[in-house]
């Protein structure tokens, strides 16, 4: 666990400088450092860099595990950004570890599955809010025999000493068609551990200037029992979830604030008491991926909170790099579980009475349009 927080920390002070260096200032998420990747989401030096120093730092302290990451060397162009994200990790590397920042880059290649020691890592899950100069994080966990024995959330912009401060989000309300609010950047960052049966616990990047750093502290979700008074995160992005049906739960439910932040800095919230519901509902025919998840999952379990499918299911990371048995994602801070999971369930049958009826009035229009 020393050694996984102690890399995942350094890898939040190169990010952090990384985003300061290419988007400070910016808020449209455009950038010259990303490029696009063959599903045409962004990828940056940081992606490239993080994934680098984790994996080559993990694999010559364990070199008999394997690791599951989110990038490949494929998408990192041969030209003045392969040098940057050389400079940029060998700058941070505690110890040199390769000049082939490619090799290790793909040691993240793995199928996964249910046997050995697993490393799962997000080198910046929440590209787009990195891009928007707002929230992300170096999401790092440990399978054994398939199960999720340990997670680290290194979030570099979430505060350490206090709430994160809300604020409105207009770019976050033109999706969800109603008011939503964000988060504003903390200067200390913190980093979220925990490990099966072991508790949660935070810490922060960084201290002040010539002071020690503040001591480590356990974390808990919060009791709340009444989700009219519970706030709701999900995702930023329009296409990573659907709010429609975020929406329409939130209603049944009565909650009065949604708050969308990008990456699993949602986990870390959940899990330190400031968020209640997170709620995802990826469109149809997309499968979620381990990284995605698996260190949040160990984090707020640890916390005291639940994670499951829109249906109670467990989730399972043992079967690839896929999430294969998840219908959405649900997780909460535990006793709101039952009530969240009705009312989710509620919405996804009359979701599926709505398409049943849109499908049979087509094949009738359809129909009629063939008749003589």
């Amino acid at each position: 666990m020393e050694a996984a927080v102690e890399i995942v920390t350094r890898a939040c002070k190169m990010a952090r400088a990384l985003q300061r260096r290419w988007c400070a200032g910016r808020t449209d998420g455009g950038n010259a450092a990303a490029v696009a990747k063959e599903d045409a989401s962004p990828v940056t030096v940081a992606d490239f860099a993080v994934q680098s120093l984790v994996l080559g730092e993990l694999h010559a302290l364990f070199p008999d595990d394997v690791f599951i990451a989110e990038e490949k060397s494929a998408n990192l162009p041969r030209t003045a950004l392969e040098a940057e994200v050389r400079r940029w990790v060998q700058q941070y590397e505690r110890q040199p570890v390769s000049t082939d920042v490619r090799a290790a880059i793909d040691l993240g290649g793995h199928a996964g599955g249910h046997g050995g020691r697993v490393w799962v890592l997000d080198p910046v899950d929440g590209t787009k809010g990195f891009l928007r100069n707002q929230q992300f994080c170096i999401a790092l966990a440990l399978l054994e025999r398939g199960q999720a024995q340990l997670g680290v959330l290194g979030c570099p912009n979430l505060p350490f000493q206090h709430e994160a401060q809300r604020i409105d989000s207009p770019y976050a309300t033109s999706f969800a068609g109603e008011k939503c609010l964000t988060i504003l950047n903390g200067d200390d960052g913190c980093v979220f551990y925990a490990t099966r049966g072991g508790g949660a616990f935070m810490r922060p990047v960084e201290g002040a200037a010539g002071m020690p750093p503040p001591a480590p502290r356990q974390v808990h979700v919060n009791q709340n029992t009444d989700p009219s008074w519970a706030t709701l995160s999900e995702s930023v992005e329009r296409a990573h979830s659907s709010q429609d049906i975020t929406g329409r739960v939130a209603s049944i439910l009565g909650v009065r604030q949604r708050l969308g932040v990008d990456s699993q800095c949602k986990y870390g919230m959940m899990a330190r008491g400031e968020v209640c519901i997170f709620l995802r509902f990826p469109r149809i025919g997309y499968v979620e991926n381990i990284w995605d998840h698996a260190a949040g999952y160990v984090v707020l379990q640890e916390a005291g909170g639940t994670v499951s499918d829109a249906y109670g299911a467990d989730l399972d990371f043992g079967r690839g790099r896929k999430l294969l048995n998840a219908r959405g994602i649900v997780a909460t801070n535990g006793r709101l579980h039952p009530a969240v999971l009705a009312a989710v369930q509620h919405v996804l049958a009359e979701e599926g009475k709505e398409q049943q009826q849109q499908q049979q009035q087509e094949e009738e229009e359809e129909h009629m349009g063939k008749a003589p």
